[in-house]
C-alpha cells in the first residue's frame, strides 16, 4: 500500500497543468522577443544617428586642425586669403602629410550638380577631397574675425581698413564656417588661428 501511494504521488503533470506551463512559457518567450526587438531597434537607431553625425564630426575636426596650423607668411604668393566661398594659405597641419611639414591648402564651398552644397579640401599634387555635403538649397559662407573683433567676408581686409594693410601677410584671429541647411538649424564651425597673426614681430602681437 505504501508503494502504491508513493507511485501515485510521483505521477507526471496532468494535461491541464501541461497546458498552463506551456502558456506561461509562451508568454515569457513572447515578452523576451518583444524586449529583444525593442533593444535591436534602439541600437539600430543609435547606430544610424552616429553614422550620420560622424562625417560632420570628422569634417569639423579636420577644418579646425588645418586652420589652427595656418602660418602668417612674408612672401606674397604664400599669403593667406579668402572670401565667402573659398579660403587658402599655408599650414603646418595639412590633412595629407606629416604634421610640422608646411603645405599649401584650401577649403571651398561649392554647389554640386545635384544642387547640394559641398565642402571640399585641396592640397598640391592632385589632392581634392569632398568632406561634407548638405541638402540642396543649403547656403554657406566663411566669416573672418579681424583684430578688432569685427566680422568680415573677405581676407585680407581692404587697404583702407585701419587694422590692416592689404599686403602685410597677416591672418585672421579666427574663422567661422556658417551653413544654413534648407530644412534645419544653422550649423557653425569655429576655428581659432595661431596667436601670432603677423609674419614678423609686430607691436600688434602683444
Amino acid at each position: 500500500m505504501a508503494f502504491e501511494r508513493r507511485h501515485r504521488n510521483q505521477r507526471g503533470m496532468t494535461l491541464l497543468e501541461l497546458l498552463v506551463v506551456m502558456t506561461i512559457l509562451a508568454l515569457v518567450t513572447s515578452l523576451l522577443m518583444q524586449g529583444f526587438g525593442t533593444a535591436l531597434s534602439t541600437y539600430e537607431r543609435v547606430q544610424r544617428r552616429q553614422s550620420e553625425g560622424m562625417p560632420l564630426e570628422l569634417g569639423y575636426r579636420w577644418f579646425s586642425e588645418t586652420l589652427a596650423g595656418t602660418q602668417a607668411e612674408l612672401d606674397a604668393p604664400r599669403h593667406f586669403s579668402g572670401d565667402a566661398q573659398r579660403l587658402g594659405g599655408v599650414t603646418h597641419q595639412p590633412l595629407q602629410g606629416n604634421n610640422g611639414r608646411v603645405s599649401f591648402f584650401s577649403w571651398q564651398l561649392s554647389e554640386a550638380e545635384t544642387g547640394e552644397l559641398k565642402l571640399s579640401y585641396s592640397q598640391p599634387n592632385g589632392i581634392d577631397w569632398e568632406i561634407v555635403r548638405w541638402p540642396a538649397g543649403s547656403r554657406g559662407r566663411f566669416i573672418y574675425r579681424a583684430p578688432n573683433g569685427s566680422a568680415a567676408e573677405r581676407w585680407p581686409l581692404p587697404s583702407d581698413n585701419a587694422m590692416q594693410t592689404a599686403d602685410d601677410g597677416s591672418i585672421p584671429d579666427a574663422i567661422a564656417l556658417e551653413v544654413t541647411p534648407a530644412d534645419g538649424p544653422t550649423l557653425r564651425w569655429y576655428a581659432n588661428l595661431p596667436g601670432r597673426t603677423y609674419p614678423r614681430l609686430d607691436y600688434r602681437d602683444f
